[in-house]
């Protein structure tokens, strides 16, 4: 049981965030919410006829939801429960409470559409957006309301409503794979919120080194522990911008379906060997790093634009007398800059569009200001790999030089690579290069004679293998009919000589059989 102490001891913080929130955004949420009351609610999942999900309001007096919404009185957390609900007010969506669906569907997502009874009559909200997730007092103990604000993340960009082409990629997403850009704009959106949780809430930071002391040895070797480590630790340190490196394991016995889930899930990265930049916007763990940069650098968080463009996210405008600097903290800040950018970008994506590419450039429309920091934020993340490969190569052969030791050729090659990353970065700002210069076409062949489990864990449902031939593996392209592991690998070959192919026509000119 969650003791009694803990409970009165986060009663006390409640308290005094709520009393510290009142006297500095003076009254705030009366600007924000329909019932500032009840900002956040809470449901367990109800049996009921009709095929959409049902919940009932959780009482107050339950111990582990009591627990639950102290939690959620945490700074950060009404932080992002705010920027939701002012995205709510943003698209003139207010029908419903802020909510959190407590059910038996293990993991955590987002949803849409709850009958709910909140004891005194039921209500349909057929359009309303929350975050469902598995809780119970030992995963509370574990952190696992550190995952919230991911999936809050999720409900963010279902709640604006920008419209993605399918995802075509059937492997299960994970941080470290590459998959398809629109699983790596969404996943890697949700993904940094995870890192943000990290730096603002000890809590979850306490908890998230805890569970890898050195007398919990086996933590760090369970995958879904190893994808949350990656989420925390490569997002700090831009690790996911590398290729992929196999363990020395014997894989002879290996199916081809269990090379690729192998290559797909392995934490090892190579630090000499950048991905292709085509790669790297496929890869989530490469798109959480971009949104993480975004969202904690210091000129986006506090540069605050003209007092109109916050009350789009108001129930009100606020009055002449009231600074915007004291209704929202810089991370609202940059958190409504992001969301209104996905706005402007509603209409203009489609499958041969990169949206983290889109939303860059649109953000420099909007905001020209910032143009300048969000573009060079981007190149510096990606190593201008989207443009050129020429600073990538400068990158990688001072990356060789620093893990071996040669001093003088380290410090000649990172002189270098600062003088011609700021010669790109300008060329892209004055428009003579292009952001997306060196991304090619997604070229998705379906390999209907090849199943893959859609998820690593079990070997039940599969799906036909669909491998974009721009970012494939090996073992997916030695999967395709006609293709064995030799010709896979020269089709590999080519394709870094090239940079990427062009069309499928092109790749059948070079006498690979698919």
């Amino acid at each position: 049981m969650i003791s009694t102490r803990v409970i009165r001891g986060l009663g006390v913080i409640i308290a005094y965030l709520i009393t510290f929130n009142s006297a500095l955004g003076q009254n705030r949420d009366s600007y924000i919410f329909p019932d500032p009351a009840h900002r956040i609610v809470l449901a367990v999942q109800d049996s009921c006829a009709d095929s959409i999900l049902c919940g009932r309001v959780l009482p107050e007096s339950n111990p582990t939801g009591g627990y639950i919404l102290a939690q959620l009185q945490f700074p950060y957390h009404q932080s992002v429960i705010a920027i939701s609900q002012g995205l709510r007010n943003f698209v003139g969506d207010s029908s419903g409470p802020n909510l959190l669906f407590l059910s038996g569907n293990e993991g955590g997502y987002p949803r849409m559409g709850l009958i709910l009874d909140d004891g005194t009559a039921r209500h349909f909200y057929p359009h309303i957006n929350f975050v469902d997730l598995v809780l119970n007092e030992e995963r509370l103990k574990d952190g696992a309301l550190s995952i919230y604000s991911h999936e809050l993340g999720h409900v963010m960009m279902s709640i604006i409503g920008l419209d993605f082409p399918f995802s075509p990629d059937t492997k299960q997403h994970v941080s470290m794979g590459v998959t398809d850009y629109t699983i790596a704009f969404m996943e890697g959106w949700g993904e940094h919120f995870q890192r943000l949780a990290y730096d603002n809430v000890e809590l979850y930071h306490a908890q998230f080194d805890s569970k890898f002391q050195p007398g919990k040895i086996f933590n760090r070797l369970w995958h879904s522990n190893l994808d949350e480590e990656l989420r925390i630790l490569n997002v700090s340190s831009n690790g996911y911008i590398y290729r992929k490196l196999l363990p020395e394991v014997d894989t002879a016995g290996m199916s081809l379906a269990q090379l690729i889930y192998l290559e797909h899930t392995s934490p090892i990265f190579d630090p000499c060997r950048l991905k292709s930049a085509q790669a790297m916007l496929s890869c989530e763990g490469v798109l959480a790093t971009l949104f993480y940069r975004f969202d904690t650098d210091s000129l986006l968080t506090n540069n605050y634009r003209e007092k109109a463009f916050y009350d789009h996210f108001l129930l009100k405008p606020l009055p002449e007398s009231i600074d915007v600097k004291s209704v929202f903290s810089p991370l609202e800040n940059v958190l409504l800059k992001n969301a209104y950018v996905w706005s402007r970008m509603k209409g203009h994506i489609n499958d041969s569009t990169a949206p983290i590419v889109e939303f860059v450039k649109t953000w420099g429309e909007i905001f020209p200001d910032e143009k300048k920091k969000i573009v060079s934020l981007f190149l510096l993340t990606t190593v201008g790999k989207t443009v050129n490969d020429n600073v990538g190569r400068i990158y990688e052969e001072t990356a060789y030089s620093g893990m071996i030791g040669n001093i003088n050729k380290y410090r000649e090659l990172a002189s270098q690579f600062m003088t011609a990353f700021s010669a790109l970065r300008d060329s892209v700002l004055d428009g003579q290069l292009v952001l997306d210069a060196n991304i090619g076409p997604q070229l998705w062949v379906e390999n209907k004679d090849f199943l893959i489990p859609q998820t690593i864990f079990f070997p039940e449902p599969t799906a036909p293998l669909n491998v974009n031939l721009n970012t494939a593996s090996v073992f997916e392209l030695a999967a395709l009919k006609g293709m064995s592991m030799e010709s896979a690998a020269k089709l590999i070959t080519e394709r870094d000589r090239r940079v990427f192919f062009k069309s499928l026509d092109e790749v059948k000119s070079l006498g690979f059989g698919l």
